[in-house]
């Protein structure tokens, strides 16, 4: 790694580029144990458990629950935003779902197609795309409608449809790739 780590360093320097320690981070797998020091300009790089890069949270243990938990928030900021649109009487439900579609779910929703998601943090989804729903619809949990009833009225599809849906089309794409390009080798 801090081979790797040189050869980068010299090669961006040829070109005037510098890598900047203080946003350089290092993680290492489970697997890999050795947690030597590495070095970049000059100064070691600091070791981390998980890190976000391009928005997702990447996880040492490759587990995704930091990323579904950071999701879940932005989505919800997302539907906290939109609280008067939910509320007005004047915009018909098909044009608030698909609002909630395109804003709330794609937020929601961002790099599912890769996530190991076990059923506690399935269930954390369901959770929330089922009382995002229920609050368009103005339902109370009181109100005693079952999550069936909310998705019928929605017209949505359930959180499992939802991500086998889209790791299908991401499938579709990686089988189309180059058999030399990483995800189809990959896979």
């Amino acid at each position: 790694m801090q081979q790797t780590t040189s050869i980068l360093e010299a090669e961006a320097n040829k070109v005037g580029l510098y890598l900047n320690p203080g946003k350089c981070k290092v993680l290492t797998t489970n697997a890999w144990n050795d947690r030597s020091d590495i070095e970049a300009a000059g100064s070691e790089l600091e070791q981390v458990n998980d890190f976000c890069y391009l928005g997702s949270y990447i996880s040492q243990n490759g587990s995704c629950e930091k990323d579904v938990n950071v999701r879940i928030g932005k989505a919800g900021a997302v539907f906290g935003k939109m609280k008067k649109v939910w509320r007005n009487t004047n915009i018909s439900l098909k044009v608030k779902t698909r609002l909630y579609e395109a804003l709330v779910l794609s937020t929601l929703l961002y790099s599912a197609e890769l996530w190991p998601l076990s059923s506690t943090l399935t269930k954390k989804l369901d959770a929330a795309h089922h009382r995002w729903q229920r609050s368009i619809l103005g339902i109370s949990w009181k109100d005693k409608v079952t999550n069936a009833e909310v998705i019928t009225r929605t017209g949505q599809q359930s959180m499992d449809n939802l991500l086998r849906e889209r790791r299908l089309r991401w499938l579709g794409h990686v089988l189309w790739m180059d058999h030399r390009r990483i995800p189809q080798q990959a896979l």
